[in-house]
């Protein structure tokens, strides 16, 4: 799923629309715990893609406490699925997305022990930035190709 994508799916339109539709259809009656998912899931993408300072990661932010809150409850989903024997995200998935959220958390606890730095503009931590310094390595030597990396 791209990102607009999952801002649309994830969205405040969606979540009016089940409440409508809630009570007017049979179908999405139990919609609760759909619409609370989804909010969690809308929060942490708002959070992981600040573009601003205005609306950076902050260490008393609701952006912060939306990826904090969503570790932990992320934590316990994988731990309950597992004790339960439910199916859960694939394996490197569940890694990948833990390793996500932990290291922006370190990152900017990082950041503002040892630089001082106020806030972290989330969108900015990706792996374009490390791809783009290869690949210019990559062109301007001729030491390095992207089988050394």
């Amino acid at each position: 799923m791209n990102v607009p994508m999952a801002f649309y799916l994830f969205s405040e339109p969606v979540f009016t629309a089940m409440d409508i539709y809630s009570d007017r259809h049979d179908d999405p009656k139990d919609s609760g715990s759909t619409q609370f998912f989804s909010k969690r899931i809308l929060n942490l993408m708002k959070g992981m893609m600040s573009r601003s300072p205005k609306d950076a990661l902050r260490e008393t932010s609701k952006k912060y406490q939306s990826i904090d809150k969503f570790l932990e409850y992320f934590l316990e989903w994988e731990e309950g699925a597992k004790k339960n024997k439910m199916p859960f995200l694939s394996q490197s998935t569940c890694y990948g997305l833990k390793v996500t959220l932990k290291a922006t958390l370190e990152i900017f606890a990082f950041l503002k022990q040892k630089c001082d730095l106020q806030y972290l503009m989330t969108s900015r931590l990706n792996q374009d930035a490390l791809e783009n310094i290869i690949s210019r390595s990559c062109r301007e030597s001729k030491l390095y190709t992207i089988f050394f990396f």
